[in-house]
């Protein structure tokens, strides 16, 4: 295998090798502009109807739902489609699917050219919601951190009863609607966060995930929590990972192993998160940074007010390398192959 396969393919997935589209943005950065974020991160929703174990936002959920405001909402999405933005995807937060207007949402970036993708817990997905938004949307990951029922009440405990039965219906729901609307380019990928608590069950998620029609099985590693991985045990599921690429129907993607960064992220222009409260940060890994990943509120600015203003340079020039590498940021391994691959401006000249 060279040098190139090798980046690409062992070391980085197929996820990973999308920041080279991002050529163009990427060297205005480097010369000290900020360009137009091509993707918005929005959380439309605090408050989950789930506990999850390891959740970075239980301090946010716990203070009852607060959901961004429709009529704002449908704005940002065209002040977004106006400055440039290509994809939102709803994640959170909270639990994106219970914002009532979520389909009003889709349907207003839909009419202006946006794609759309989704993390979330599959609880709440409704015949409404597949029927109308789905053909907007590039892929959505559903949640899962099972194999069995029993698993699920440990990993994703519900305030009321235990949904695994319904999260598995509505994940094959959604399999039949893509097939039934003859979106084949949809990808549906079920989502597992491994820790002490269910990494013994990789295989049987993986085999889960192929039963279910899932696009692929996608796995990280829960951080900062007493059920995180020792790095023994990691280190294990890394080489069951390995093993499971060779043999499974569909892509295996995801690793363990940590991730540092060393030097302050210049990528974050490249994206922007914005939460149900309309503040907005430099990136979705703002939870134990706050106050200095904060660059303004949309509530009462129009959202070009805050991209690129004084407070945003500054939060750009406060970044803190260890900090980064507390989640595993994909932006720690984007930063990777910027720099083996874009460092000479001249080499992307000639074809």
């Amino acid at each position: 295998m060279d040098e190139h396969s090798s980046l690409l393919g062992a070391k980085f997935s197929s996820l990973d090798a999308r920041i080279l589209s991002h050529y163009p943005q990427i060297r205005s950065i480097q010369h000290g502009e900020i360009p137009f974020p091509r993707m918005a991160e929005i959380y439309p929703m605090y408050g989950c109807n789930l506990d999850c174990v390891g959740c970075e936002y239980t301090s946010d959920n716990q203070k009852g739902f607060k959901r961004l405001d429709t009529a704002r909402g449908l704005s940002l999405i065209d002040e977004l489609a106006d400055g440039g933005t290509e994809a939102i995807e709803f994640c959170g937060g909270g639990e994106p699917s219970l914002h009532p207007s979520l389909t009003e949402f889709v349907l207003r970036g839909g009419a202006r050219g946006i794609k759309f993708s989704m993390l979330t817990n599959g609880t709440t997905l409704t015949p409404h919601f597949l029927s109308e938004a789905l053909p907007h949307f590039s892929y959505l990951r559903l949640t899962l951190d099972a194999a069995d029922a029993a698993m699920y009440a440990r990993t994703r405990p519900a305030k009321s009863g235990n949904p695994w039965e319904k999260v598995l219906g509505n994940f094959r729901a959604l399999v039949a609607e893509r097939k039934r609307q003859g979106l084949e380019k949809l990808a549906v990928s079920a989502k597992f966060l491994l820790s002490k608590i269910n990494a013994h069950q990789l295989e049987a998620m993986a085999a889960l995930a192929c039963e279910l029609g899932a696009s692929s099985a996608q796995f990280k590693a829960l951080r900062l929590d007493p059920n995180e991985l020792s790095a023994e045990e990691a280190n294990d599921v890394e080489h069951r990972l390995v093993r499971l690429r060779a043999t499974s129907p569909i892509p295996v993607l995801g690793s363990v192993g940590k991730i540092v960064m060393t030097k302050p992220c210049i990528l974050t222009p490249l994206q922007v998160t914005i939460d149900a409260h309309g503040d907005v940060y430099l990136c979705c890994y703002f939870t134990h940074r706050k106050e200095r990943h904060s660059i303004g509120n949309i509530s009462q600015m129009r959202f070009s007010d805050v991209w690129g203003a004084d407070r945003h340079r500054a939060a750009i020039g406060g970044i803190q390398p260890k900090e980064c590498s507390n989640l595993d940021c994909r932006f720690v391994r984007y930063h990777d192959v910027v720099d083996k691959w874009m460092s000479d401006e001249a080499n992307f000249s000639f074809i």
